[in-house]
């Protein structure tokens, strides 16, 4: 019986499982070449020649100077602006240039860079003190980039030898591959924690935490293992639920075996939920046959449709005579706030008639 049972639960949450286990793959996968070229760490930009650069490529150089800015990213929210990111021109290799994309704190080092480095064109100045280091990937620049840095330098104007002078790459400074720092570990977490999700349900399903209900029982009953065994075995279940004399064995939707006793059930009815869209179109129902016991806790046991909950009450009833059948707003605001007489209630109908051994 127990082991049927799990393989029961398995079967509930195989598919929750596999798209954890899926879900859990697609978020690591996104993260492993990231954390490839984390592990390889860094070329050094200062030494790479202009035929060594291309996309893909994670290196970490020191931004010295500024040719210049071509473009920058701004957000709108409520109405104000903000400058996200900006692009400039810098040199790479002996007498190459490229692009450079900084944001956060780096825009600042650029700005102030920018500024010392055109005041030493200028002849304004004949130092340059505000070079900084930056660690990025190298990417092939968009179309929008690479046109707004072509029209800054006049790159139509130029001859062939000038033009190749200008690659089209940009650093994407604090970019680690695909993306930066931050959304690599929001992937590696969320991997991580699909990947607990699918081992915990796998776990759940296969060590029979589900049947908690039953276990305590037989803990607490000696030779209960043999009368479930054989109530098991003899009895035919009912859209998922079996009930004699003695016991009522149904499941939750996601597995969880529902156990009570013939001391246990007051009150069984059929609940109905509607998933609507907009509010306003039904597009699906979920229907469970809700259990309500003596102790004031509530069991839900899943069936398909209206049909089978009533069948499954029509059993609970003649087996159970005694318990309440149905719902009403009544019946359901006694069981919350007067409890005690639903009990006596149920225990006038049971009588002196004794069902079960109630063990």
């Amino acid at each position: 019986m127990f082991h049927e049972l799990k393989m029961k639960s398995l079967k509930k949450n195989l598919l929750l499982i596999i798209v954890f286990f899926v879900v859990a793959a697609v978020f690591c996968g996104i993260s492993v070449p990231d954390y490839l070229l984390l592990l390889k760490g860094p070329q050094n930009l200062d030494e790479m020649t202009a035929d060594e650069i291309g996309n893909g490529l994670y290196v970490k150089g020191t931004i010295s100077f500024i040719y210049g800015s071509y473009a920058n990213t701004t957000k709108t929210q409520n109405g104000n602006s903000e400058v996200v990111s900006e692009e400039y021109v810098i040199p790479v290799g002996e007498n190459s240039y490229m692009g450079l994309v900084t944001s956060g704190s780096d825009m600042e080092k650029s700005r102030t860079l920018l500024n010392e480095s055109e005041m030493y064109m200028d002849d304004q100045s004949y130092e340059i003190t505000g070079s900084f280091e930056v660690t990025g990937t190298i990417r092939t620049m968009d179309s929008e980039s690479l046109r707004y840095y072509r029209d800054a330098l006049g790159y139509d104007e130029m001859g062939s030898e000038d033009q190749a002078l200008f690659l089209p790459y940009y650093l994407q400074a604090g970019k680690i591959g695909s993306g930066d720092f931050g959304s690599l570990i929001f992937f590696t977490i969320l991997g991580v924690l699909f990947l607990v999700l699918a081992v915990v349900f796998l776990v759940r399903a296969l060590s029979g935490s589900g049947q908690k209900m039953l276990k305590q029982y037989c803990g607490a009953h000696v030779g209960a293992d043999e009368k479930l065994e054989q109530f098991y075995r003899t009895t035919e279940p009912v859209n998922g639920l079996r009930v004699n004399h003695n016991y009522l064995l149904g499941s939750t939707a996601d597995g969880n075996a529902i156990f009570l006793t013939t001391d246990d059930l007051v009150w069984a009815y059929t609940h109905v939920t509607r998933t609507r869209m907009y509010g306003l179109i039904t597009v699906g129902k979920t229907y469970v046959v809700a259990l309500r016991t003596r102790d004031g806790k509530q069991h839900m046991h899943r069936v398909k449709n209206e049909n089978q909950a009533k069948e499954v009450l029509e059993r609970i009833h003649e087996e159970w005579p005694w318990v309440l059948i149905g719902y009403s707003d009544e019946l359901d605001k006694a069981y919350s706030k007067d409890r005690s007489s639903v009990l006596k209630a149920v225990d006038e109908r049971r009588g002196e008639q004794k069902y079960g051994d109630g063990q």
